[in-house]
């Protein structure tokens, strides 16, 4: 499926998961994403899922990362 343009991609590092990357899409404007942010996997609706990666529709934002020093 063709992505509508502009979209934002990222590598993200999944909790529990021995050193798997996920490349999703995320649903931030590129101008408040950064290294190290908290993001949460956002699934299609129960009925839709499969039971694979491709369940996750996006991932967005959940906690900004703190600026050092603050």
């Amino acid at each position: 499926e063709m992505l509508p343009v502009p979209f934002t991609v990222g590598i993200i590092d999944l909790d529990g998961a021995p050193k798997t990357s996920a490349p999703p899409r995320c649903s931030a404007a590129p101008q408040k994403l950064a290294v190290g942010m908290r993001v949460k996997a956002v699934f299609k609706s129960k009925e839709l899922r499969q039971g694979n990666i491709f369940d996750i529709v996006h991932f967005k934002i959940i906690a900004e990362q703190q600026k050092e020093g603050q």
